[in-house]
């Protein structure tokens, strides 16, 4: 059986000097590493390259020097501390009332000194001004709403944007945080914000990706359980900044969502007047930041029908209602 090798560790095992030698078995070698254990079968490698050229290397966070022949063992001891660190009773806050008189301290007391700094800090807090909650601007508002969108936009019963104010709202009092008040024209809080941040991010769409076409393509011809996808037959180039939902009122509350066409600034009348030929509601809302900075392309369809009807209905056109042409279907390609 061959003879068990070792890496040799040198360790002051008192601090002062008194040095011993470690030997920790190794288990394997490999071209790039040398595997080894530490006192109590910890398993380590290390570089094999740099320890066979330097015959030393440094290894874990404690930088342990490890060796690969023993190490020679210094000769000089550390001289021992021979008086201990002058004591300073005075200036420790433990040592107040009788152990100070019987120390013979002199000056203030530091434990005082403390609670008076204490007491003057509450008395500074008792006298602050009250502050009230924090109202948020409109862009903040905005920013919020945008963000509120983009967490709800991939649920099958998304609500429409009343909804979401509404949602938006009932987090921000939990919170402490008052959104912005109503402007001068009589509209609910945040709405210019909402609107002037539509056409702001609009302008920031981002063109499409031939990932994300390929995947559009890849979601129409394999529809999903829950959804299908297809397209509204437009021609355009464009990346989507709007995501116009299809809803209708009902069961409760909030609506129910059964779609969305992906449209640019250009289609937004188009896909508008395909969803309110339909039977729906339409509710443009701007796309999420995720959606602009990687868009989907223009005139693509989500439908959340297992029926399919809302897709069928969403991916046909409308008949025009202009004789000459001007329809928005029609009209609105580019």
């Amino acid at each position: 059986m061959a003879d068990t090798e070792y890496l040799y560790e040198l360790w002051d095992s008192d601090g002062l000097g008194t040095y011993k030698i470690l030997r920790h078995p190794i288990t394997r070698r490999t071209p790039r590493r040398i595997f080894f254990t530490y006192p109590g079968g910890r398993r380590a490698s290390v570089d094999r390259q740099r320890i066979e050229a330097a015959g030393v290397i440094h290894h874990g966070n404690a930088r342990r020097r490890l060796h690969l022949t023993p190490p020679p063992t210094p000769t000089h001891r550390k001289a021992p501390m021979t008086t201990a660190p002058p004591a300073q009773p005075c200036t420790d806050p433990r040592h107040t009332g009788r152990i100070r008189a019987q120390l013979g301290c002199t000056g203030p007391d530091p434990a005082e000194a403390a609670e008076a700094h204490v007491n003057g800090t509450d008395r500074r807090l008792d006298d602050a001004p009250p502050t009230g909650p924090r109202v948020l601007t409109e862009d903040e508002y905005s920013d919020a709403y945008g963000s509120a969108v983009s967490a709800l936009g991939a649920r099958s019963h998304n609500p429409g944007r009343e909804a979401v104010r509404a949602a938006l709202d009932a987090i921000l009092d939990e919170l402490g945080i008052l959104p912005p008040p109503p402007g001068p024209e009589t509209r609910p809080h945040g709405a210019l914000a909402v609107e002037a941040a539509d056409q702001a991010r609009q302008a920031q769409t981002g063109p499409v990706t031939d990932s994300a076409r390929h995947y559009a393509e890849l979601l129409r011809a394999e529809p999903g359980k829950a959804s299908a996808d297809g397209h509204t037959g437009w021609e355009c180039d464009a990346g989507a900044s709007l995501l116009v939902g299809a809803e209708t009122p009902g069961p409760g509350t909030l609506g129910t969502h059964h779609g969305t066409i992906y449209a640019c600034a250009a289609h937004r009348t188009a896909a508008v007047d395909r969803i309110t030929g339909a039977g729906y509601d339409a509710d443009p809302q701007p796309a999420p930041p995720g959606h602009r900075w990687n868009p989907w392309p223009c005139g693509h369809v989500t439908a959340y029908d297992a029926a399919a009807a809302a897709l069928t209905a969403l991916t046909t056109a409308q008949p025009a209602p202009d004789p000459d042409g001007a329809g928005r279907d029609g009209g609105q390609h580019t």
